[in-house]
């Protein structure tokens, strides 16, 4: 399997630690005190840190909230994202990356915004959906723009130090009913091209500005991304220097909710009979977790084995119980393939049955 560079230190998401109330100095503060933590409990520290949802310049931080800007929100990072890699940098963070979704934000693009004077946007409608619960008008970046736009931000975030992206909500544009008041069959065939151009114009610039493996898909559980990525499986394959990209392989990590360990565990154990087959583009990743808590161990365990990247989330005070994320050297002993799940467990929900949950691991 070729080589993907977030799998070889852990990492650290700034999600269930802060959500979207994410600030410089709130960041800085909690990765200094999870290093002394880490120290402390004769742990690795982390390598790498995510800065997820709540650092953009948006209207509102929530699933109908539009982008205004490529750039930081000031209030919250007023000397950029700049500053606040230098400062991670000092304290031995060597990769820092960010969250936005496929269309730049949930709601797409301000229409309003300083993007719209700089992009032709469109007006699209969102049927409701289970992830933003809600029916809007969004509006996006055009296909003869969105290459443009990519690059544009791309470009700023590489001068920023930030050198890898998770990309959300891309099975997005199947939510979309209708684009630019066309009749129904140029609505989908329009929409279809838009889909296409968001994924050319982020998969390039993210090559181009970051470099190869640089994207954490998120959300991309479609068929129109599968297929799109079995379609480029052989040119992949030829390059053999090529690093992977980053898939994720199952639904949210849900810490509060005590009844998703184990189905978490289950699905992507399960998921993995079919996603493994994305092999020579993706490492699977199962999503990060929470130390501290009475099923971190066995979160813990489970990303040991995933073959994907191994990172985690929460404040400084989870950290301090070592006995709940114990690795040792993680990057010795993540295998090169996920795990296949055992056939006995793969026609019956192992989160109801009295069994143990078995797979094997394999690096072929």
């Amino acid at each position: 399997m070729h080589p993907c560079s977030l799998t070889r230190n852990r990492g650290y998401c700034t999600w269930n630690g802060f959500y979207q109330n994410v600030t410089h100095d709130s960041l800085v503060s909690m990765v200094s005190d999870i290093r002394r933590a880490n120290s402390a409990c004769g742990q690795l520290p982390f390598s790498w840190v995510l800065i997820d949802d709540g650092w953009q310049a948006v209207d509102k931080y929530d699933g109908f909230g539009r982008l205004r800007d490529i750039c930081a929100n000031t209030e919250k990072f007023p000397g950029q994202l700049r500053q606040t890699v230098e400062s991670l940098s000092k304290l031995g963070v060597g990769r820092v990356g960010v969250w936005h979704t496929l269309w730049g934000y949930w709601g797409g693009i301000d229409p309003t915004g300083p993007l719209a004077g700089q992009y032709t946007l469109v007006k699209c409608h969102r049927a409701w959906s289970p992830v933003v619960k809600g029916e809007s008008d969004v509006w996006l970046i055009s296909s003869k723009s969105v290459h443009r736009f990519y690059d544009d931000f791309y470009s700023w975030l590489s001068e920023q130090g930030v050198t890898f992206v998770k990309v959300d909500y891309q099975a997005a544009f199947e939510s979309l009913d209708s684009y630019a008041d066309k009749p129904s069959d140029e609505s989908r065939a329009s929409i279809a091209d838009m889909y296409t151009a968001h994924y050319d114009a982020m998969e390039q610039a993210a090559l181009r500005h970051f470099g190869a493996g640089s994207i954490i898909y998120c959300m991309a559980q479609s068929t129109y991304l599968i297929s799109r990525t079995l379609r480029r499986q052989q040119l992949v394959a030829d390059n053999a220097a090529t690093e992977h990209a980053v898939f994720r392989n199952s639904d949210d990590y849900f810490p509060d909710v005590a009844a998703s360990h184990s189905w978490h565990i289950y699905c992507n154990l399960a998921n993995t009979v079919w996603s493994r087959c994305l092999d020579k583009v993706f490492v699977i990743d199962w999503d990060m977790f929470q130390p501290g808590r009475a099923e971190s161990r066995i979160h813990a365990a489970a990303r040991m084995v995933s073959g994907g990247p191994v990172y985690m989330t929460g404040r400084a005070a989870d950290f301090a119980v070592a006995s709940t994320y114990n690795m040792g050297e993680c990057s010795s002993v993540i295998p090169h393939f996920p795990p296949l799940i055992d056939r006995d467990c793969l026609f019956a929900d192992m989160t109801k049955v009295p069994a143990i949950l078995a797979s094997t691991i394999a690096n072929q």
